[in-house]
């Protein structure tokens, strides 16, 4: 699957050769992950959500829960989801999507990424090279660090869980 500012959202079924468009909407969509090969998570503009239950094939809009726009979402494990936007906003869903929670780390960050870590942690990106995490244990993000010194944007994360049951972090930005 892949989304689009353009509010739509592509899946392929053959390891990318063909893309089918599943969903449109007016307003554009940032980030999506999926639960398992049914429940999926879309966010977007406007702090727009949307879920399937159908791998994909439709998409339900639960409407604006959020005043920012949305940048990216993640399941941490398979009741706890969480998005993430400007102005140090974040939100999350202890049932799986079906009811949020907006909440605030009172920063002037923008966060663009947010990937699980493992099925309690999140790692979170975002402007002037900043960098935390989230933990479910107290359903909150903690001290914000700034992992780049010149201050440059962050804007995606990814992590690699290991055999040995470490795990490593890409992070790219701009410069």
């Amino acid at each position: 699957f892949f989304t689009t500012s353009e509010g739509e959202i592509f899946q392929t079924l053959n390891k990318g050769l063909d893309w089918t468009e599943k969903f449109t909407h007016t307003l554009g969509i940032n980030g999506i992950d999926f639960k398992n090969t049914s429940i999926g998570i879309a966010v977007g503009d406007n702090g727009n959500i949307y879920k399937t239950l159908n791998g994909g094939n439709n998409w339900s809009n639960l409407g604006s829960q959020s005043i920012y726009r949305l940048n990216d979402i993640t399941f941490i494990n398979d009741s706890l989801v969480l998005a993430v936007g400007p102005a140090g906003s974040y939100l999350f869903s202890t049932d799986a999507g079906d009811n949020w929670i907006q909440k605030n780390t009172n920063s002037d960050e923008t966060f663009f990424a947010i990937e699980k870590r493992n099925n309690s942690k999140a790692s979170i990106v975002g402007t002037k090279g900043s960098y935390c995490e989230f933990d479910e244990s107290n359903l909150s993000i903690g001290e914000i660090l700034k992992i780049d010194i010149a201050g440059d944007w962050l804007k995606d994360i990814h992590i690699i869980q290991k055999e040995d049951g470490s795990s490593k972090g890409i992070i790219v930005g701009f410069n």
